[in-house]
């Protein structure tokens, strides 16, 4: 068996980022089979690692695509035509979110600030109180082209006081920064295996707290038995350990060793 040809490089990118030594070879291992006690007991580890540093008891799923489907599912599972959510664009990712929001139905209401600047709690709380039929808040934590990390924990405490569901991009974020999901009131938070973890990109996580799982549940057209679906996930794997697809094993492998 040919060896790693390359030793681990330290790149100055935002992701995806050189993998470890321990990664790789994780990477490389031999496949197991997605139903065996070996990989669904990887899996649930994996997910109990995601909750112990996000700070949550909420359930964790791991999507097997992209951080990009996460971000997509959240409105594709929990949008109905003419939902008005307020969406912070303080960059391009928040900007870039504005468009899965509009494709399935939101009417999106921006608080936008230039790209080298953040949204101040004042801005927000602004906005939310000429929209007070919000009911949805979207952040980035961390915008990776422009540099800039918001307050996240007072952005989500403006969304919880003006009843907001909370959710979170914090792809790039989370891992290298404090984020305390349950007592900031995060309902929603995405995470990417290939920024700080240091895995390869292909696998997302996302921690769904209770009032978010009302809101998928209660929307009048869900997007089921689809990529897309985050209750498949839900009825499937959490309640009854039924894959809904076959996952990646090799990323959640080297997930898993990162």
């Amino acid at each position: 068996m040919r060896g790693i040809a390359r030793s681990a490089e330290f790149i100055m990118t935002g992701g995806p980022v050189a993998l470890s030594d321990r990664v790789r070879r994780a990477l490389g291992d031999q496949l197991l089979v997605h139903y065996s006690d070996e990989f669904m007991s990887r899996f649930r580890e994996t997910q109990r690692m995601f909750g112990a540093f996000l700070r949550t008891d909420n359930d964790i799923i791991m999507l097997q695509g992209e951080a990009l489907l996460a971000l997509e599912a959240v409105s594709a599972s929990g949008l109905d035509q003419g939902d008005v959510v307020v969406n912070v664009e303080s960059g391009h990712y928040g900007e870039g979110n504005r468009y899965f929001l509009e494709k399935y139905g939101a009417t999106v209401v921006p608080v936008a600030t230039a790209w080298d600047t953040i949204v101040q709690p004042e801005q927000l709380e602004a906005a939310l109180d000429r929209h007070p039929e919000a009911r949805i808040l979207w952040l980035v934590h961390c915008e990776t082209p422009c540099g800039t990390q918001c307050d996240l924990e007072a952005l989500a405490r403006v969304g919880k006081q003006h009843g907001c569901l909370v959710c979170v991009d914090a792809v790039s974020s989370a891992g290298s920064t404090e984020i305390r999901t349950d007592e900031w009131g995060i309902d929603v938070i995405i995470v990417g295996s290939q920024k700080v973890l240091g895995a390869p990109p292909g696998l997302s996580a996302m921690a769904v707290s209770e009032a978010a799982w009302a809101r998928f549940s209660s929307v009048k057209a869900p997007n089921r038995y689809s990529y897309f679906s985050i209750l498949d996930w839900k009825e499937l794997w959490l309640e009854k350990e039924v894959w809904p697809y076959t996952p990646s094993v090799s990323d959640v492998a080297a997930l898993h060793a990162a």
